[in-house]
């Protein structure tokens, strides 16, 4: 299992202020519309079938993770 990073809160209130922000690292805008596509998919396939695929939640969630960490990266100032 992957070891979970948390932020220290220096870095915490750092996100805090660039997400009162407008800007988005083009890497964070790209994954949330990615997300947001999959999770109409989702909605879709389960509106047509009635069954939930776990294969595709399990997707979500990853790309939801990965997400966090992106936000992380920004306000630690790995990426901007």
């Amino acid at each position: 299992m992957k070891s979970v990073k948390f932020l220290d809160p220096k870095a915490a209130l750092n996100l805090l202020e660039l997400a009162s922000g407008s800007h988005r690292p083009k890497e964070i805008v790209d994954l949330k519309e990615e997300i947001e596509g999959e999770i109409r998919a989702a909605e879709l396939n389960v509106s047509v079938t009635g069954l939930v695929d776990p294969m595709r939640v399990k997707k979500i969630v990853a790309m939801k993770l990965h997400l966090d960490a992106l936000c992380i990266d920004w306000a630690e100032g790995k990426i901007s």
